[in-house]
């Protein structure tokens, strides 16, 4: 039979955190704004511990990376010319079916 002796659940308070870094933490939050860290996947309650304290530094690492804004770009001129061409021939190829069924 499995037991949860050895789970080990973290709460930490996120009142010190940065608000950027708040609004980007994914997972269990509660409404009071603590993190919520559960561990149950080793036998030893000392793993788990070691565990969950991994977990929420790897929580925080991501959300404190904030993500890169995308600059739109335009399309080339040879992409703009490849397209066009491209057009053309399927417009030739339908003209030439139509012709053919005539």
């Amino acid at each position: 039979m499995n037991r949860t002796d050895s789970a080990v659940q973290l709460r930490y308070p996120l009142d010190k955190v940065p608000l950027d870094i708040r609004e980007r933490i994914r997972g269990n939050l509660s409404s009071d704004g603590i993190l919520l860290v559960d561990a149950q996947m080793h036998r030893s309650q000392l793993q788990n511990k070691e565990a969950a304290y991994s977990r929420l530094a790897e929580i925080l690492r991501q959300a404190s990376h904030k993500p890169k804004t995308r600059r739109p770009t335009k399309p080339t001129k040879a992409s703009r010319l490849k397209r066009l061409q491209n057009k053309r021939l399927h417009s030739e190829k339908k003209k030439l079916r139509r012709l053919a069924c005539e």
